[in-house]
């Protein structure tokens, strides 16, 4: 029988709670729009602010188009085999992006360092992290991995389906997400072998035997050392098939099917087997020379040795740093972190043989046919990327004053500490605030995804002015308090599902699936308003994720003019990763030095505050 919806099965299985998850609402019309106005009107001019009043008030209108918009996407999320309404548009706003993927989508995650007496290099690193990458993809397949919860209620496991034997695959205007672990609909698939990729060459290797058990961990260390002493140079980039992964999408879908109409057979065979591995495995053969560095490396590097489309990618330096660069398209940051913690845990089951097997592993070299052309294509994303890299500048703190014992202590949610430090680190650098974006996951709803936290509230605006004004101790922590408990409120109102964001991109979608049938002759003046056009630029997107198992986390900004900030809050300490384009790099530097600044001033005034009391 089944649970109750909302509440977790008996059953410990990974996908034994999702018959019991509920779906994700469409929040009520006016009540989205209200909140719309409410969240961007600190951001707009008293004449953008009354142009959006306008166009919202013309939507809700009986003639407007937004009641009918309404009731298309309502029939649309009730549809039988619609487990979740937002998944279809949301899979298409990732995978239509024609943009280049490391530096506008894809995420890095740092991971610990490990006892050096328990790595002593990096064949060592890579045989573990791949082993245990291999292992939790057994765990998911054969459904023993316990099911996430939080405070007791159960979340969505379906991303998980989507990380192992996965690969965004290039097509020409919409790309298409590979999966190869099987669902209810498709069949079963067993990928069994990783790649690995080393000065730009590319080997695979089988991690499991036909019966499912891993390989030996002597064995495949021995193989990752024997690829690491090939003395040959790097690859020239006319011949680097992994520059393709880094061009803008539709170069690299046309680029791909040159290739497997110049030579079907083996590149067919080099491409599946990248696109259907596990995962890849990356042995960098330079070692970056500082936190930045190691950063910048693990976000884009140069893209010889890289493949960014490959959901799951192990990048590990040559003293055994480690990293996962994941393409974002069909799995969200809390996947990841759960994967990160799992990969830190129980080393020691994998350092030894199984009853002394040391077999020998068999791999061999990935060839594609590169004609002409394709070489030629492949100087050109050479180019392209070096470009934008080169436009690229990345920052790094690694703030060790305090952590998130000694805020929880202060009475303030850690998170809405650092969201509000980083907008008095924003408005200190520029002069004013800016459209800021935090993701919060909505996995307690089937199939959920995530929501969007606008971090700009008149409470926060109300608190950066207190501290460029010098009011008084009490007034500056009065709304230093009340800054931060809007945005825990707008936290678990985008928990709850009804944000802003996806139900108007929801319904915009619907407008553009639909309009016409529906007789909406013209795009509603909503999506044109001035708060519509600003909601959609992220000048400061952040996201955060749990640190267990990491060290530092980042992503490239998503607007030019933007910045993009990734942290981790540790007991004891905060860690940021920061990124801009080059024009930027002196704003970004001294954004750097007013967060740590404005961490610290808040934490004092926090501090003193609560001495007073």
């Amino acid at each position: 029988m089944n649970s109750v919806q909302g509440q977790p099965s008996e059953q410990n299985s990974t996908f034994g709670n999702q018959d019991v998850l509920p779906r994700l609402p469409v929040p009520p019309l006016e009540e989205t729009v209200c909140r719309f106005l409410e969240w961007t009107g600190p951001l707009l001019s008293e004449e953008e602010r009354e142009k959006t009043a306008k166009a919202a008030e013309e939507f809700l209108s009986p003639s407007g188009a937004g009641a009918s918009l309404q009731k298309a996407l309502e029939v649309h999320a009730s549809r039988e085999n619609m487990p979740n309404w937002l998944e279809p548009f949301w899979d298409d706003s990732y995978l239509c992006s024609r943009l280049s993927l490391p530096l506008y989508s894809n995420i890095f995650y740092l991971l610990e360092a490990p006892e050096e007496k328990i790595f002593s290099g990096q064949a060592e690193r890579a045989a573990i992290l791949a082993l245990r990458g291999a292992a939790f993809y057994r765990a998911i397949r054969e459904e023993r991995f316990p099911p996430n919860t939080e405070r007791g209620t159960p979340l969505c496991m379906s991303q998980y389906r989507r990380v192992f034997g996965a690969s965004r695959i290039p097509r020409e205007n919409r790309d298409v997400l590979r999966n190869m672990i099987s669902t209810e609909a498709d069949p079963v698939v067993n990928p069994r072998h990783m790649v690995v990729i080393r000065k730009g060459r590319f080997y695979v290797l089988s991690l499991l035997d036909e019966e499912g058990e891993l390989c030996p961990y002597e064995s495949l260390r021995q193989v990752l050392e024997q690829i690491i002493r090939d003395p040959r140079p790097p690859l020239p980039d006319e011949e680097s098939p992994g520059l393709f992964t880094t061009w803008n999408r539709d170069s690299w879908a046309r680029a791909r099917e040159l290739l497997l109409e110049q030579a079907p057979e083996e590149n067919r065979a080099f491409l599946h087997a990248l696109e259907e591995a596990l995962f890849v495995v990356v042995l960098d053969h330079e070692e970056p020379e500082n936190t930045t560095a190691l950063a910048a490396s693990m976000l884009h590097g140069n893209g010889r040795s890289r493949w960014f489309d490959k959901t799951l990618q192990f990048i590990v330096t040559p003293r055994g740093r480690a990293a996962i660069n994941m393409e974002h398209s069909g799995t969200d940051g809390s996947i990841m972190s759960s994967f990160a913690a799992f990969l830190g845990s129980d080393l020691s089951e994998h350092l030894s043989s199984p009853e002394g097997k040391t077999e020998s592993l068999s791999f061999a070299e990935l060839l594609p046919v590169l004609s002409r052309d394709a070489r030629k294509l492949l100087g050109q994303a050479a180019d392209a990327y070096d470009e934008l890299c080169c436009k690229t500048a990345m920052r790094t703190l690694l703030f060790e004053d305090f952590g998130k014992d000694a805020i929880k202590s202060l009475r303030v949610s850690p998170d809405a500490f650092v969201q509000m430090a980083l907008q008095l680190a924003r408005y200190r650098t520029f002069g004013g605030f800016c459209t800021s974006y935090e993701p919060v996951m909505t996995r307690r709803f089937l199939h959920g995804r995530t929501e969007a936290i606008r971090t700009v509230s008149r409470q926060s605006c109300r608190f950066v002015a207190s501290m460029e004004e010098n009011t008084s101790l009490r007034e500056r922590a009065l709304a230093l308090r009340e800054a931060a408990e809007e945005h825990v409120r707008r936290g678990r109102v985008c928990k709850d599902g009804h944000g802003v964001d996806r139900h108007l991109y929801g319904l915009l979608q619907m407008y553009r699936r639909q309009g016409e049938s529906l007789g909406i002759e013209r795009l509603p003046s909503l999506f044109l308003s001035p708060g519509w056009q600003m909601l959609v630029r992220n000048v400061l997107s952040t996201s955060t994720s749990v640190s267990a198992g990491l060290e530092l986390a980042g992503f490239g900004p998503v607007v030019d003019e933007g910045f993009g900030v990734r942290y981790l809050v540790f007991s004891g300490g905060l860690h940021f990763s920061l990124s801009s384009r080059l024009s930027l790099e002196t704003s970004l530097e001294r954004f750097r030095k007013e967060l740590a600044r404005g961490l610290r001033e808040m934490h004092a005034l926090l501090e003193e505050d609560s001495r007073n009391l």
